[in-house]
């Protein structure tokens, strides 16, 4: 079973004990709201699926003081097959790392015909996995802790781009961002988060081992919405006139902001200043499936060199916008 990132509930029945719509004075499920704080202290994203109207069940869940838990809810009367695919676009995870879990076997069965790749169950099954531990994370970490607070922050950021657009069309959203991209060589503090990425990542994970010649590099991001922590890591070296990115694994949250380019963008601009560098290669270790990956190194005009290698052939820095602090620590 693949590494679980999201949880996705029902209310009625399932969250708590009742049905809002008859009477709106509902109990809390105590077994299921103790999963809930460990599986967020665990770093594991909690989102909603129920038909119900919008406005009850948000005032119900602000009532109990747990609306905060859930990101990207999806209240409304659509199949909730539906809202999983949204709460998966929003969140940028696969629905094969989702869990769904709900009262009505046919509500179940709906969501399983529909997203078979979704472990869908009752509330009693999920109770159960939940106590042996299926679900918990691997790895704990500041950056896992915080997960849904950067989720909360990327709510607010959303709302905030569509009233900008709105009242700013002749402005450029990104400038008002202050983001920073700090690059830095790792050390043992690392390593914790640096397993966890290379076991959590997919769309940005080149599966690549460390060479023995490798510079270990991590890099964070912050802006003026959340200070992510380690976001990604590079494992580069150099030959010649040649830079070798062996090992590459960036954070999803990054493909979802749309700067995995910057990423790229800063680090070789401080080799191709530092070193006499013309040629960049990026090693796909044949996972030439990853989509993503393969798009944004076409996007910074990389072009295929055989079967799994990238090359870039250059000794140009790239052009880096003037709102965006680009900062290594060699």
């Amino acid at each position: 079973m693949k590494q679980i990132k999201c949880v996705v509930f029902d209310l009625d029945n399932t969250i708590w004990d009742g049905i809002i719509s008859q009477d709106e004075d509902v109990k809390i499920n105590k077994n299921i709201m103790e999963i809930i704080e460990r599986l967020d202290e665990n770093g594991v994203l909690l989102s909603v699926a129920s038909k119900n109207e919008s406005k009850l069940a948000m005032k119900v869940l602000k009532k109990l003081n747990i609306d905060s838990y859930f990101i990207f809810p999806q209240i409304n009367y659509k199949k909730k097959h539906m809202s999983i695919l949204e709460i998966s676009r929003k969140t940028g995870i696969s629905v094969n790392q989702m869990v769904f879990v709900d009262d009505d076997f046919y509500e179940i069965l709906e969501m399983k015909s529909n997203i078979p790749e979704i472990l869908a169950m009752d509330v009693a099954e999920f109770e159960k996995k939940s106590n042996e531990g299926a679900f918990d994370s691997e790895f704990v970490t500041n950056e896992t802790k915080n997960r849904r607070k950067y989720f909360l922050s990327e709510m607010q950021r959303i709302k905030d781009m569509e009233r900008y657009a709105i009242s700013k069309k002749g402005e450029m959203y990104d400038s008002s961002l202050e983001m920073e991209f700090s690059y830095r060589k790792n050390n043992p503090l690392d390593n914790e988060r640096i397993s966890e990425l290379q076991n959590r990542t997919n769309k940005f994970n080149n599966r690549g081992s460390f060479n023995s010649k490798d510079h270990i590099w991590v890099f964070e991001y912050k802006d003026r919405y959340f200070d992510h922590g380690v976001v990604g890591l590079f494992g580069i070296r150099t030959k010649e006139n040649a830079l070798y990115f062996d090992n590459v694994c960036i954070s999803c949250r990054m493909f979802a902001r749309d700067i995995v380019g910057f990423v790229f963008k800063g680090i070789i601009n401080h080799y191709i200043e530092k070193h006499d560098i013309s040629s960049i290669q990026v090693d796909m270790n044949k996972n030439m499936d990853n989509l993503y990956f393969v798009t944004t190194l076409k996007s910074l005009g990389f072009c295929k060199k055989d079967k799994y290698l990238y090359e870039l052939n250059t000794n140009k820095m790239f052009e880096i916008p003037g709102y965006i602090k680009m900062k290594v620590e060699a």
